[in-house]
């Protein structure tokens, strides 16, 4: 039998780039299911589609809300779905939009990500590192690639930023524009980045100060230097037009942190906390102590240091300094520990294991099969992850709950006043009204909410003194389910 030759496949099944765009577009296929289906906005998503209409109509300057009182600091993904509403259209339900939108931007992102790993590590080693990627987000794979929602949008983003920040160590300018990229996406939707950002650049441009008699910046270099400043300022017109002329969001942010806004806590109750995410991924294979688990990936590479090349040494000395940070925010956090406060964790993860196996097969001879000659199955193999594990969550056609309200409410005169006072039984009624906000204000219509939800609803939202129209009471039947009363007394 004639042996298959696979130096005759065309330059495409060869390139590193073919196996990540081939799980992106599976993933990007998969989606398609979802355009035109109906679904509830509710909640945070629902909120992200109030502030959304109102970048649409270039109106908006804070980013989502935060339970302690103020927003975050920009608007940046707002305006990217505000987008969507004018580029697809064809995507008939606007929150199947924003997901759309959301996929593509993370399957940009991270082939943004991958071009700079291959320059920084071998290609071969950046392709494993992508594998180990699936397995560390595999605690929250469902609602991953197609979520608009801030845990989980900004995963991609801390993988860039963390390899320009590595390239940007070694003395490459150019890495300057996805840093600066991810950093805006990471800070205008949460401000706790910070804390992990501002300590990495300050590194980054140290060393890069410390490399200065090596630089030999050409055109290209140049231009992403240019771009770079250009998207900072750009981006910063949102939040300073809100800050001197709106809501002052920067300064509330400010006298957050510089107040009483900072906890402290026990070291060995955040430490077990932490590296919990470190076993998260491979709980289901491993019963073992976070710690010791923790302990075993950091010190792997420790035991073949002088084997290592030196991007793996840099590799695990910048982990560990991004665990010391995250250490650092967790002990001073407000609020409980909740688990998706650092899943921006779980990529670094995967460099951790990647390191793990780097260093294992420095101890052992372990001859790999070249790319080439397992693309065909590895491919199959990523069919079938998208189709068992990637694919988008199906969902129900026709009218969704918030429809089903929305009829039996237009024939109430407007504005609508949603009332579910805050600390009471019918305080979680807030992700209903989030939803019922979002479907009056797409159909042109207004609603307002009480003042002590004003943290939460975008600005503007507030109802005054002298409100004259509908008031729905949001409440709660015996059986949990969603009851909305007029002031009236008529009941839903």
């Amino acid at each position: 039998m004639q042996r298959l030759s696979f130096g005759k496949l065309p330059d495409l099944f060869r390139s590193d780039y073919f196996l990540p765009v081939l799980f992106l577009f599976f993933l990007f296929v998969a989606g398609t299911s979802l355009w035109n289906r109906p679904f509830d906005e509710v909640g945070d998503e629902a909120l992200i589609g109030l502030q959304t209409v109102r970048a649409g109509q270039f109106a908006e300057g804070v980013g989502p809300y935060s339970r302690v009182g103020f927003h975050h600091p920009g608007p940046v993904s707002f305006y990217f779905y505000a987008a969507a509403d004018r580029l697809f259209p064809f995507i008939q339900a606007p929150g199947q939009r924003y997901r759309f939108v959301q996929f593509l931007l993370n399957a940009a992102l991270l082939l943004w990500f991958f071009s700079l790993l291959r320059r920084l590590i071998p290609g071969r080693s950046a392709l494993l590192y992508l594998a180990f990627f699936l397995i560390g987000i595999a605690p929250v794979y469902r609602d991953f690639w197609f979520s608009i929602w801030g845990p989980l949008a900004l995963i991609i983003p801390y993988m860039l930023f963390f390899v320009s920040y590595m390239g940007l160590s070694r003395g490459r300018l150019d890495h300057l524009l996805p840093g600066m990229v991810a950093a805006v996406f990471i800070l205008h939707n949460h401000v706790s980045g910070i804390t992990l950002l501002a300590p990495l650049a300050l590194v980054a441009f140290w060393k890069l100060f410390r490399l200065r008699s090596q630089w030999a910046p050409g055109r290209h270099s140049l231009i992403s230097v240019g771009i770079a400043v250009l998207v900072l300022l750009t981006t910063s017109i949102p939040p300073l037009v809100d800050e001197f002329a709106g809501t002052g969001n920067l300064s509330n942010i400010y006298r957050y942190f510089t107040g009483h806004g900072s906890a402290s806590r026990k070291f060995d109750i955040v430490l077990v906390y932490l590296t919990g995410y470190y076993l998260d991924p491979v709980r289901p294979l491993i019963t073992m102590n976070p710690i010791l688990w923790f302990g075993i990936l950091t010190g792997l590479p420790l035991l073949v240091w002088n084997r290592l090349d030196p991007i793996w040494r840099s590799l695990h000395a910048n982990l560990m300094l991004v665990f010391f940070l995250s250490l650092v925010a967790a002990m001073r956090i407000s609020g409980d520990l909740v688990p998706h406060l650092f899943w921006q964790l779980y990529p670094f993860v995967a460099f951790h294991l990647l390191l793990a196996a780097v260093s294992i097969a420095s101890l052992i001879t372990i001859r790999l099969p070249e790319p080439r000659l397992v693309v065909l199955q590895t491919a199959l193999v990523l069919l079938a992850l998208v189709i068992t594990l990637y694919r988008p969550n199906p969902l129900p056609a026709g009218p969704t709950g918030i429809e089903k309200v929305m009829a039996e409410i237009r024939s109430y005169p407007g504005p609508y006043r949603l009332v579910f006072p805050r600390g009471s039984a019918d305080h979680d009624r807030w992700v209903e009204a989030a939803g019922l906000a979002l479907k009056i204000v797409r159909e042109g219509g207004s609603y307002c909410v009480d003042e002590e939800w004003s943290f939460m609803f975008p600005h503007g939202s507030t109802c005054a003194d002298d409100f004259s129209g509908t008031t729905l009471r949001l409440t709660s039947s015996d059986s949990g389910a969603l009851i909305i009363r007029r002031e009236d007394g008529a009941t839903r």
